[in-house]
Parts: structure tokens; C-alpha cells; sequence
């Protein structure tokens, strides 16, 4: 222990902003699920289809933050039901009211182009997926 009480070890836990901690969250929960191209699409992986609705939209929208972070051109955070259904396999209604549900759940939030997760929930959403899956 230094002279303030704290410990030279735990100074390891620091990280800048929880920047790399949340990259590290996205790409472990992600890569069994999905792969992302260099141009912005995102492609499913065989376990991906095993995940119920409300799963794979998170997942899908882990990815869209992924692609954002990872400074894709034209990627958008935000997607509507619309967005969603080619990409979750589901109809635009199924994705409208798992997107409702998962807002009410406080993990999504929604803008005037769309659903979106915010940072501080994406540990939340992996919760989702890792518990369900």
C-alpha cells in the first residue's frame, strides 16, 4: 500500500474510460454470433440462428455499435424494424415488438432514425444473450 491506501495492484484495473472494456465485451459476445465485413454488412455465424428474436436484435444491434466504434463508413448504431428483419430472419411486426419490449427493459432507446443501445447498456444486452444462450 502506497501512502493514500491503495494498492499498486489494483491499478491495473483501470482502463480509459471503459473504452477497451466495452470493445472486449462486444467482441467476445459477438464473434460466436456474427461476423462483420469491411464494408458495414454483417453476416451471420450458425449459432446466431439459435438465439430467440429478442436475442438475436441485440445481437444484431451489439453489431451496429461494433461497426460504429470500428469507424465503418456509413455505419449507423440505429436500426428500425424495418432494418431489422433481414437481418434477424423475423417480420418487420415480430422486430417492432421485441424492439418495444427491449425499450421498456431499458436496454434499447429510440431517436428519430431509430432503435439504438447506448453504451452503458451494452453490458445488459450481453447479459441478455449470455443467459439466454
Amino acid at each position: 500500500m502506497n501512502s493514500t491506501g491503495t494498492s499498486r495492484e489494483l491499478e491495473g484495473l483501470f482502463v480509459d474510460q471503459s473504452e477497451q472494456a466495452i470493445d472486449g465485451l462486444l467482441k467476445s459476445v459477438l464473434e460466436p454470433l456474427l461476423g462483420l465485413t469491411r464494408d458495414g454488412k454483417i453476416v451471420t455465424k450458425p449459432l446466431f440462428l439459435k438465439l430467440s428474436l429478442p436475442e438475436k436484435i441485440l445481437a444484431v444491434m451489439l453489431a451496429r455499435l461494433a461497426l460504429v466504434r470500428l469507424s465503418v463508413p456509413n455505419a449507423q448504431s440505429e436500426a428500425t424494424a424495418e432494418h431489422l428483419q433481414n437481418e434477424c430472419l423475423a417480420t418487420a411486426k415480430a422486430c417492432r415488438e421485441c424492439l418495444s419490449r427491449l425499450k421498456s427493459k431499458n436496454i434499447l432507446e429510440k431517436n428519430d432514425t431509430g432503435y439504438f443501445l447506448p453504451v452503458w447498456a451494452v453490458t445488459k444486452a450481453v447479459a441478455e444473450i449470455k443467459t439466454h444462450a
